[in-house]
């Protein structure tokens, strides 16, 4: 019944649209947010001539990523695939201002502007990033249960992505809860012409580390266009020892036995990292420049054993999830459509009863750009509804009871209206709006504004304000538990109807120069402030009960920082591209905050390429750094040392566009820790190749 209602939903919404469509004089060109063409621009990076990289997410409309007024980076094919990254969370590891630390072969978490946590939150799921909305292709994919992502459940690989966009700072006033920090939005590729081609990209090395995709694209007629992909990715963990949290130690895998009598069910004796496989269905119909449909269909199944979430006995979990999902982006004239529907079943901590449930998701979102002279005006709604079913899945486990117990469902209401134009010759852009979110606890209002003016043709000054929030999750909404020990208290688990969601206000000022024909320069300094953060009361009841109830921190994290960028095609052969970001982390209103290290001070990267022998050889090193910090949970505060990742890619050109590689991941081998209770991540060696015809 839910899908034929989506359906009928559709269908209506893309009928309305289309009677827009006959208003031709009122078209906007530049605002095709839903169009996801392959810019020839992306794919040459040259800066003469066709030198813009252009990106939507920011304001909503197509422009040159370096005349933004918002704080926003591209990572383009191109980049992605020179620098050899394996996934996309390594991939954003090329952006500028992201964080991003490996936990287990495969598996990252990516924040922006460094870590969320607040010192209180001593609970592993409080060190997720959870206040970054991630989409493919305007769809949100983020996690409703605790919140934050599952990089290995998404659908889609690295061969898939076109481009991601990344807008550091509030983006909830566009696209709502979750964006309270920015927005990563990953652009699918699609077919550049309705003639056959097929790509493939094979790849596998030591540690034992498999990464394959392959897709075929092709054209119905020049009007629909299909582009069939798939992925497989086979990963082991580095080492086989657990934080065994009651030891404060690490265990060999062959003695987990000895602490939880199921450690075979829900570790597997150590030796998985991750394993995902997809298939997808990318459908483009464009029958002229007023009408431009999306549609893309997915499938997926996958397992992972990471750090996210902590029990009595192992910091590391295995999760497992199978989905099914569709998403339509539609631009019928000045009005957009971005509807998706999901489906999955998922067990987020396997052998521990409770965590197993099917979750359904629709989200829906529309706007209408309305031009008035030099103004654009955008109003828009959206609504989105996460269902969560453990039915099937109750248990009577009294160690770990059941959290959704039954049919349970999160809803999400939103409106916005925001506004862009451009004044004195197009030299002053200014951008803003607000937004109205419902939930069903409570209702919350952003907003945001921007400004970009260039004084020069080679010179942009941009500044930005926006206060954006996260939404409600599942565990906190519904958890009502009692969790029985033999050994000790029983524990009830409150539901706090009075929880409110965590708040983030940032401000950014910055500059893009062109220094030369050839050079790009940026710097950007940022401020940001994340207030009523969750964390854990804990209250006696009696002698033999212990009541817990998830409450907002009085604690406010202040980070500032500068972020500087630099482009440069030395020669035609020659590129660098480099970033840093500097930061300073302090606490106000927590007793508890004795360091002001709970996030690294200093993170960045460097991509240098080169080609030569008729552009057949193409050498790629890289670099990305972190400087060292400390993570607090479980009642052990751990340093993470700070770590230098240099990689080397080569790559030879046998024939046309056909071409064997070496990839090397962490070339220098160092082994440590970039999370805490990971494994120490080494080097990883590969070799591969890529097919195209």
């Amino acid at each position: 019944m839910k899908i034929k209602y989506f359906t009928l939903t559709l269908g209506l919404l893309a009928w309305f649209g289309s009677a827009f469509a006959q208003n031709e004089d009122t078209e906007i060109q530049s605002n095709d947010i839903y169009r996801f063409n392959v810019d020839q621009d992306i794919l040459n990076l040259d800066f003469e001539g066709d030198a813009t990289v252009h990106i939507s997410s920011a304001t909503g409309k197509k422009e040159d990523v370096n005349r933004t007024p918002y704080q926003a980076y591209v990572i383009t094919r191109e980049e992605m695939e020179t620098a050899g990254a394996l996934t996309i969370p390594e991939a954003l590891r090329l952006a500028p201002g992201v964080l991003v630390r490996q936990k287990t072969n495969g598996l990252y978490e990516v924040h922006l502007f460094g870590a969320d946590n607040i010192p209180e939150q001593h609970s592993l799921q409080m060190h997720k990033s959870t206040m970054v909305l991630v989409m493919i292709d305007n769809m949100p994919v983020n996690d409703h249960f605790t919140g934050g992502i599952f990089w290995e459940t998404l659908p889609i690989s690295i061969g898939d992505v076109e481009k991601i966009e990344v807008v550091a700072g509030s983006s909830s006033v566009p696209y709502g809860r979750d964006a309270a920090n920015g927005v990563i939005n990953i652009i699918t590729r699609k077919p550049e012409s309705n003639s056959l081609s097929v790509t493939a990209n094979i790849q596998g090395g030591v540690p034992h580390t498999l990464v394959n995709n392959a897709a075929i694209g092709f054209g119905i007629n020049d009007k629909v266009l299909v582009r069939l992909s798939g992925k497989y990715i086979d990963t082991r963990r580095f080492q086989d020892e657990y934080y065994v949290a009651g030891e404060s130690r690490y265990i060999p895998s062959d003695s987990l036995l000895f602490y939880q009598s199921n450690a075979e069910e829900t570790n597997l004796y150590g030796s998985l990292a991750r394993q995902d496989m997809a298939i997808n269905a990318f459908v483009q119909y464009a029958p002229n420049d007023k009408t431009d449909v999306n549609i893309s269909l997915s499938s997926q199944d996958s397992e992972g054993q990471s750090i996210h979430y902590n029990f009595e006995e192992f910091t590391l979990i295995r999760r497992t999830s199978s989905s099914q999902l569709i998403n339509l982006n539609s631009m019928i004239s000045n009005l957009h459509l971005q509807a998706s529907y999901s489906t999955a079943d998922q067990n987020l901590a396997v052998g521990y009863p409770g965590h197993s449930f099917e979750v359904d998701k629709i989200n829906t979102r529309i706007f209408y750009n309305h031009a008035l002279k030099s103004i654009v005006l955008t109003p828009g709604l959206r609504y989105q509804a996460s269902m969560f079913d453990d039915t099937k899945h109750l248990s009577d486990d009294n160690a770990y009871p059941n959290i959704i117990n039954g049919k349970k469902e999160l809803t999400y209401y939103g409106g916005f209206l925001k506004a862009n134009m451009l004044l004195l010759e197009d030299k002053l852009s200014i951008d803003g709006g607000f937004s109205y979110d419902i939930y069903d606890h409570e209702n919350v209002l952003g907003y945001q504004a921007a400004a970009a003016y260039q004084p020069y043709k080679k010179v942009l000054l941009r500044a930005a304000y926006a206060k954006g929030n996260q939404g409600e999750f599942a565990n906190n909404t519904f958890n009502e538990g009692i969790i029985t020990n033999t050994s000790g208290p029983v524990i009830r688990n409150i539901v706090n109807d009075d929880l409110k969601v965590v708040i983030s206000e940032n401000y950014s000022v910055g500059t893009r120069v062109n220094i030369t024909d050839k050079i790009i320069v940026g710097l950007d300094y940022f401020h940001v402030q994340n207030s009523n953060g969750y964390v854990a009361a804990i209250t006696t009841v009696n002698s033999d009960t212990i009541g817990s109830q998830v409450v907002n921190s009085p604690a406010t994290l202040n980070r500032n920082g500068f972020t500087a960028n630099l482009t440069a095609k030395i020669s035609g052969k020659f590129k660098v591209r480099a970033h840093a970001t500097l930061q300073n982390t302090s606490y106000k209103g927590d007793t508890t905050a004795v360091s002001n290290v709970l996030s690294p001070r200093h993170f960045g990267g460097l991509t240098a390429n080169y080609k030569t022998m008729l552009d057949k050889l193409n050498i790629t090193v890289s670099l990305y750094a972190f400087g060292q910090h400390e993570v607090t949970a479980l009642g052990s505060t751990q340093k993470i040392s700070g770590k230098l990742l240099p990689a080397l890619k080569v790559s030879y050109k046998i024939w046309q566009e056909n071409e064997i590689f070496i990839n090397v991941r962490n070339l220098l081998g160092s082994a440590s820790k970039e999370y805490i209770f990971a494994d120490d991540a080494p080097g990883i060696y590969l070799i591969g190749a890529k097919i195209k015809f």
